[in-house]
């Protein structure tokens, strides 16, 4: 793979052209002698991109050989582990907030001396990147007489002007808002606190970040903007198709964002990536939306001009005459066919496929990787595209290579059992209860993730090649950061299922295992007076997983304001809850706590109390408007919730009629 991914960057160097401008180092290209070998800049630009990609695949290589040559890593006992990935996380946070506090403002600056289509990053004489990096904009050039907003000019030198384009001030002045605030609420939770309690949360910010962007940035490009010098503006339907275009290219760039596991403006801001997934979702919506409206308004442009197959994909050339504008010379604009071609399978892909998710999981994962396609085409086809985009490509690739090194470190299996006890479904009216046994594989593991588990209650990503080569699926850790072994609790979600078959594999032939991760949001039960955490079924996982931690981090003598921990569990069947005596061994036979564990079973399809190896069994589903009544009434309440929706929803709308508590669920939906 090293060897591959050299030969492609010097192929990509030299035949190429992308020597034109890493030779010169893109900024200091306007001093480069002129050269006529690729005038029109498309070999350099796809040069560039075919470098830098096999440029982390060599780093990623060179690391994958390190390893090797280094032998196995060592893991660190528990207490030490735990305490370490807790503290670099905090350091994490902090070093990515200041680091893009500074980097937002230079990409502002960047833009404005770069050009914005790939034709000029050339060194030729007509298209030479020297000429754009000294011109000027402003009234007559950028923006219409009468603009509202206008490119201020900053001349650094007699051949250097930095342009500070509206359309990029707005989005980067945006985001460093957005950052900026949401990090202060990270570094500061009474400050998140006091805001919540006028309704100031996350999710208003994002609100207003996305009302300020979309108005000013439509208001620019509709009212203020001269496209092409203004040759394209006194055409009612040119200005809303362009504009909506070019919105679409800056919610490329922001959905991009949210999607890297290890973004750092997720991490600035102290959100996981499963939390900010709702984030991403939003900004699709918003990106296929104005792509749509970009799409439809020049289809009824083309008919106004008698061309309306143009909008076709899989055109060899498109008549849409703008050279000049109102002439008969088609354009020779290759990338407008090029986009179409890739739009409508994309639009297949990212807005239909996302539906079905849930019962077509495989399907929705592979088909989504179509922005491996659409993303680079954009930024051919897209004016100013990378100005938004580019940012987000760079964390998203770093991200993949950093992704891809997880899930090639060493996994030792230390032990596999496939658990299955009766279990009845819940009666209803005219339907008796069914016994559905319950099956869980329990996988017991190491691996040289354990040294990032930071928090209780996270999640891996899974393969076992065994079961099925090219499926990952997320589980929670069900064993404390502070267990010397990682543990996972699998349901047996039905046959022909990749749980199904992994049940079906135990006791077979040995098992291999894959994982990445992990992952999940920062946990902190050190300054809450109650804790309460609610579990349906296989929901257990993270709630076990947190139980033990708060006792094993008791039993280590760290400091807490912890004054009761409660864990209310509901099944089906009071047999599951054999199934975790072991792993509940720890809480039970703990003494002398600094704080009270509560521990309270319930069985819905029982008839009647009843009782297990964990304790007494209550009938029926747990009234939360009751438990709640009696959490806070030991002082603040922190209550997490990880089950079916139904159960989660009802503790949800109990805990909202309380001030006293603060409620987060637990169950991720990728």
């Amino acid at each position: 793979m090293l060897g591959i991914s050299v030969c492609l960057m010097y192929i990509s160097y030299t035949w190429l052209e992308a020597r034109q401008m890493l030779s010169c180092g893109f900024v200091w290209c306007y001093d480069a002698t002129s050269s006529t070998v690729d005038p029109k800049g498309f070999r350099t630009v796809v040069g560039n991109q075919v470098f830098f990609v096999n440029l982390l695949v060599a780093i990623a290589s060179l690391v994958l050989l390190y390893r090797q040559l280094n032998g196995r890593r060592v893991v660190r006992r528990g207490n030490e582990r735990f305490m370490r990935a807790a503290g670099a996380l905090k350091q994490r946070r902090r070093a990515c907030l200041a680091g893009l506090l500074v980097v937002i403002p230079l990409m502002c600056l960047l833009t404005g001396l770069l050009p914005n289509v790939f034709s000029r990053f050339s060194r030729a004489e007509h298209h030479r990147l020297a000429w754009i990096m000294q011109l000027t904009g402003g009234i007559n050039k950028s923006e219409v007489p009468g603009a509202w907003i206008e490119t201020v000019n900053w001349r650094l030198s007699e051949d250097v002007v930095v342009k500070f384009w509206p359309d990029t001030v707005i989005f980067y002045a945006c985001l460093e808002f957005a950052v900026l605030v949401a990090g202060v609420g990270a570094e500061f939770p009474a400050v998140r606190t006091a805001a919540a309690k006028i309704a100031v949360n996350g999710r208003s910010v994002f609100v207003l970040f996305l009302v300020v962007f979309i108005t000013l940035s439509v208001e620019y490009w509709m009212h203020d903007h001269a496209f092409h010098g203004g040759k394209f503006n006194d055409y009612v339907l040119e200005k809303p198709a362009r504009t909506a275009g070019l919105v679409a290219s800056a919610f490329m760039g922001l959905l991009l964002l949210p999607a890297s596991k290890h973004s750092p403006v997720l991490t600035a801001v102290g959100l996981s990536w499963e939390s900010a997934l709702w984030m991403h979702i939003a900004l699709a919506v918003l990106f296929l939306f104005f792509a749509c409206l970009h799409v439809v308004l020049f289809f009824f442009r083309m008919v106004q001009l008698g061309y309306p197959t143009d909008i076709l994909p899989l055109n060899w050339l498109v008549f849409y005459p703008c050279n000049p504008v109102g002439g008969t010379m088609p354009t020779d604009n290759f990338t407008i066919p090029t986009m179409a071609a890739v739009f409508w399978p994309s639009l297949v892909c990212l807005g239909v496929f996302p539906w079905l998710r849930r019962n077509r999981w495989e399907l929705f994962r592979y088909t989504h990787n179509i922005f491996l396609v659409l993303v680079p085409t954009a930024l051919w086809h897209g004016s100013n595209a990378w100005y938004f985009v580019l940012p987000s490509v760079i964390i998203w690739s770093i991200d993949r290579m950093w992704r891809f090194l997880q899930t090639a470190e060493e996994v030792q299996i230390r032990n596999i059992v496939a658990h299955e006890v009766s279990c009845w479904t819940d009666p209803k009216p005219d339907t008796p209860s069914v016994n559905v046994p319950e099956k869980i594989t329990k996988v017991t593991f190491n691996w040289p993730g354990q040294e990032r588990v930071h928090s209780p209650g996270m999640y891996v990503l899974v393969n076992f090649p065994d079961v099925s080569t090219g499926e990952w699926h997320p589980f929670s850790l069900s064993s404390s950061p502070l267990d010397e072994n990682a543990t996972l609790h699998i349901k047996n979600m039905g046959p022909n299922t990749f749980t199904g078959r992994l049940f079906e594999s135990v006791g077979g032939k040995k098992l291999s295992m894959s994982v990445e991760g992990p992952y999940g949001p920062r946990v902190d039960l050190h300054h809450s007076a109650s804790v309460l955490l609610v579990a349906g079924g296989i929901g257990i996982t993270p709630m076990l997983s947190t139980l033990r931690c708060a006792v094993q981090s008791a039993n280590a003598g760290h400091t807490m304001a912890l004054r009761r921990l409660h864990l209310l569990w509901s099944a089906r069947s009071a047999e599951v809850f054999d199934l975790f005596q072991e792993e509940f061994r720890l809480v039970l036979e703990a003494a002398k706590l600094p704080f009270e564990v509560k521990l309270s079973l319930y069985c819905s399809t029982s008839k009647g109390d009843a009782s297990c190896g964990l304790g007494p069994v209550i009938s029926g589903m747990p009234s939360f408007p009751s438990i709640l009544q009696e959490e806070i009434s030991v002082g603040h309440c922190l209550v997490r919730a990880c089950g079916p929706p139904p159960m989660v929803n009802a503790c949800e709308a109990a805990s909202t009629a309380h001030r006293g508590i603060d409620f987060e669920p637990w169950s991720f939906v990728l």
